[in-house]
């Protein structure tokens, strides 16, 4: 198992704990990235969360070395700047304590729904214990 599968199973591990199997996904295309940062800077406590998971996943493309790129969760091409779509799947509540990061490349889905129904197959596939997936 690779180094990220290991992290990604502690990840989904911890949340589980946390959830009892209920998620909420929040979607962020990368077209409403620049009304998060807005909503964020503006010190909306949810926005802020999801600016800073989304801004990670960023950094985390940008960076990522050829020997260990980052890819779609639902097709393992090859992450763009700019060409993804951010999930991040998390438990049920107020707050996002923790979660799992998804992203999705703009081959396999462009729309909220499109991107939304490829994480739930992710996600099942990762987290087959997980009782329902609630929309945000």
């Amino acid at each position: 198992m690779t180094r990220q599968l290991v992290v990604l199973a502690d990840a989904v591990r911890k949340i589980s704990e946390d959830s009892n199997g209920a998620l909420e996904l929040y979607v962020v295309l990368d077209a409403d990235r620049e009304q998060l940062a807005r909503q964020a800077a503006e010190g909306e406590d949810l926005a802020v969360q999801l600016h800073q998971g989304i801004e990670d996943v960023r950094r985390s493309v940008a960076a990522a070395p050829r020997r260990l790129p980052i890819r779609c969760i639902s097709c393992s091409r090859l992450l763009k700047k700019g060409l993804y779509a951010v999930v991040i799947a998390a438990p049920v509540g107020p707050v996002i304590a923790n979660g799992v990061v998804l992203a999705i490349c703009t081959r396999c889905a462009t729309t909220t729904s499109q991107v939304r129904a490829r994480a739930v197959v992710a996600l099942q596939k990762l987290w087959p214990n997980a009782q329902r997936v609630l929309p945000n």
